[in-house]
């Protein structure tokens, strides 16, 4: 039972740690930054939500700027595209129709 505790605890350590570097402070600190319109605290994704005379809060790893935004720039998206559809490991399939007179002939 003590063995198993000690495995469970080591566990429950090793996510800790991973969730401390995957946190918003470590990840701010690795250069990046969090944005989000003065008033919200909805991280901005999306230029589209954003028009001239708004301002802007940017968090960084020490401190935050404020801006005030002249205009926003959107860039289409690309449509995405289902990809083609992929048969079924079940789906039952026809062999191909092969002439028995022209196995293993060469193409000329």
């Amino acid at each position: 039972m003590g063995a198993r505790t000690a495995q469970l605890r080591a566990r429950i350590t090793a996510g800790e740690r991973a969730l401390f570097h995957l946190g918003p402070t470590k990840v701010l600190e690795r250069g990046y930054s969090i944005t989000t319109l003065e008033g919200s605290e909805t991280p901005l994704r999306d230029a589209a939500r954003v028009h001239g005379g708004q301002t802007l809060i940017t968090r960084l790893a020490r401190g935050e700027v404020r801006s005030l935004v002249r205009n926003a720039t959107v860039i289409p998206s690309v449509e995405k595209t289902d990809p083609a559809p992929q048969p079924s490991l079940f789906d039952t399939v026809e062999p191909p129709d092969i002439d028995p007179g022209n196995q293993g002939a060469a193409d000329d």
